[in-house]
């Protein structure tokens, strides 16, 4: 019996040894498990971490654009946008206006110029022409009174002149051009001749400046009438472009005005000050509308940044929650394994008790010997070490002496 309670005793020792082999394994696992779940819950604080960071950020940012909307600074931004293309066009406009007017202006006093220089073109023509015919009748007759004092029946009939007498021919008794000697005839025939070379030099003199006055007066008509022409189409344009100023009346209540006699330059400063100032304001308002994109932008980004970070905080988290969840199964698993070897441990330091009680008994056949190893049965019966026979085998020789 000593020897099949050694043996029971040895299989302890084996089952303590394989308990602490499985509880080392779990203690190596539950450390493994611990590991992980402390590099998942670095992890999660620094997802945590982030998405702090990312939200101080992204209420940075919203507090940037709180107030604003973006609808109202991008109808802002074109208005203004607008605005300053139509000024722009407004003044190209203008320009054309004012130089259209500045332009009719000078034809119309080009006009009256022409029209003054024809109508004293026209006088002085009339005129000319009156002299002409004058100085050309005048000249006939100098010429006719020269031809006929070279023929010899003028010579004698003048010889034959005596003043205070009637002539024959005309019956004047007046003779300015008698002369008694052929010396003073032939005198006063040079002078006849010296008078019409000198009136025919100057009817054709007064002739080239009547030609003068004719090609002038045709030349100014001419350029009326092709000034006139222009100055049509000058005032057609002009009306045209007096027309499409109605669009941009309503940029300023001074537009309402268009006429000659507006103040162009004025107009014209007032359109660079409004572009000047339009200019600023576009500028502005786009500079405005893109710091409100950015923000929004960033917004955007950040909160798409968020959202990734917070589907990574929940798997994490679930993932946290499993390794937590295994670390605790091995924790239980090796609190269990410590349990099975200390009731080993205990069952050991029983059944070895009572293997020194069994061994220092001196009367195996004593009813004290018999108690102790009755006991033993018990004892072994509980923890499955002895068989029901061995306890008989042991109990026989003790139950045959009382039976004899």
């Amino acid at each position: 019996v000593a020897l099949q309670l050694l043996d029971r005793l040895a299989q302890i020792e084996d089952t303590q040894q394989s308990l602490k082999a499985r509880q080392k394994s779990v203690v190596a696992r539950q450390n493994n498990e611990n590991d992980i779940l402390g590099r998942i819950f670095v992890d999660y604080q620094k997802v945590c971490d982030d998405i702090d960071s990312l939200g101080s950020e992204l209420a940075t940012h919203r507090s940037s654009i709180q107030g604003q909307e973006s609808y109202a600074l991008q109808e802002r931004a074109m208005s203004l946008k607008n605005r300053k293309q139509m000024l722009l066009s407004a003044q190209s406009l203008w320009k054309r206006i004012s130089t259209g007017y500045v332009l009719i202006e000078e034809k119309t006093q080009l006009l009256n110029s022409l029209r003054l220089q024809i109508e004293q073109g026209e006088a002085s023509i009339r005129r000319l022409e009156n002299e002409v015919g004058q100085l050309e009748r005048l000249w006939q007759e100098k010429k006719y009174t020269y031809m006929l004092s070279k023929s010899q029946n003028v010579i004698q009939l003048r010889a034959d002149l005596k003043e205070g007498v009637s002539c024959s021919v005309c019956g004047a008794t007046h003779h300015p051009y008698h002369s008694d000697t052929m010396l003073e005839q032939s005198k006063l025939i040079g002078e006849f001749k010296t008078d019409s070379e000198l009136m025919e030099t100057e009817l054709k003199n007064k002739r080239e400046q009547l030609l003068e006055l004719y090609l002038e007066l045709s030349a100014n008509k001419g350029k009326r009438q092709s000034e006139e022409e222009n100055l049509v189409g000058v005032r057609r344009r002009q009306a045209e472009d007096v027309n499409e100023w109605r669009i941009f009346v309503s940029l300023d209540r001074t537009f309402q005005e268009c006429s000659p006699s507006t103040n162009l330059e004025a107009r014209q400063s007032l359109l660079r000050l409004l572009i000047e100032n339009t200019t600023n304001e576009a500028e502005k308002a786009q500079k405005e509308l893109d710091t409100f994109n950015y923000h929004q932008r960033c917004i955007n980004e950040l909160s798409e940044k968020i959202q990734t970070q917070e589907f990574r905080k929940n798997e994490l988290n679930v993932r946290l929650n499993e390794v937590n969840t295994g670390c605790q199964v091995m924790a239980g698993q090796a609190e269990r394994l410590q349990q099975q070897i200390d009731l080993e441990v205990k069952y050991y330091s029983e059944l070895y008790e009572k293997l020194e009680k069994l061994i220092s008994v001196v009367d195996w056949m004593t009813q004290n010997g018999y108690d102790i190893i009755y006991g033993l049965w018990n004892y072994t019966s509980v923890i499955g070490a002895v068989s029901d026979g061995e306890v008989t085998a042991i109990c026989w020789p003790y139950e045959m002496e009382n039976h004899i």
